[in-house]
């Protein structure tokens, strides 16, 4: 019997900002109160049928939409903070273009390329126990690689 490790504890992003942060800052602190890193899935191709049962398929050019939920007040959330500062509408814009890559406790990794950060948190949200709770920041990413674990 196989036994698969689901284990997501030593996860890390790296995040580019081609003119905010063109070095990247790393992504460690996560929130506890949402998830972390959600993917929502993709549709990458449709189909039909015509009158006489022919069947039609073709496929689709989506985005693909990722949010990082970060803890309050912590480095990574000043940094992504400045991201969407930076890149809301108005004049001297950053318009950075955005690169993330998640790597894993196994050493996989996922890299989304040609993004750019579509919403974000411009507040500091506090929950009805006095809590401030995430920060969630939205991406939408052209591209997308993923490589196998190291061993």
């Amino acid at each position: 019997m196989a036994m698969y490790d689901l284990s997501g504890s030593g996860t890390k992003i790296a995040l580019i900002a081609s003119n905010t942060f063109p070095a990247g800052f790393t992504i460690s602190a996560f929130g506890k109160d949402a998830d972390p890193f959600d993917v929502p899935e993709v549709e990458i191709a449709s189909a039909e049928m015509d009158l006489n049962g022919n069947f039609y398929s073709w496929t689709l050019q989506n985005p693909i939409t990722v949010s990082v939920n970060v803890s309050q007040g912590t480095d990574e959330s000043l940094n992504l903070g400045m991201v969407y500062s930076r890149n809301r509408a108005g004049a001297n814009r950053a318009k950075d273009k955005i690169t993330l890559v998640k790597t894993f406790p196994d050493g996989s990794t996922q890299s989304y390329t040609g993004g750019i950060m579509t919403s974000g948190s411009p507040g500091k949200p506090v929950n009805t126990d006095g809590k401030m709770t995430s920060k969630s920041y939205t991406f939408m990413f052209s591209d997308y690689v993923q490589t196998p674990p190291l061993s």
